[in-house]
């Protein structure tokens, strides 16, 4: 089974990240937004588009669940949980420490 693309999502500080991996790269987007929600899911499915790949594509969301904005996560967190229950793709939730410490101790190697 074909594990891609992958979708991440995260609005825990003021920026809307998204970003698209393929099995090969990453596609990235970062804009300061306040109102993110507005904006969101048009850009990644432009951005899916882009990449020749559609929403009903997605195989995996992965989000940050916190520390951060509340009414920004919980509007990710949100439309995450529908989408997979539509979709059957898989949600993964990561803190923003686990995300830093990966990156601190990958960098390591």
């Amino acid at each position: 089974m074909n594990d891609f693309p992958v979708v991440g999502i995260s609005c825990y500080s003021e920026y809307l990240k998204i970003a698209i991996f393929d099995g090969k790269d990453f596609f990235e987007f970062c804009k300061k937004e306040i109102n993110f929600d507005e904006i969101m899911v048009k850009k990644v499915s432009e951005m899916l588009k882009k990449n020749s790949f559609s929403f009903r594509d997605i195989k995996k969301l992965c989000i940050i669940r916190g520390p951060g904005r509340f009414t920004a996560i919980r509007s990710v967190y949100t439309f995450a949980s529908v989408y997979s229950a539509i979709s059957g793709a898989r949600v993964y939730g990561v803190d923003v420490f686990g995300c830093l410490a990966y990156k601190f101790f990958e960098g390591d190697k």
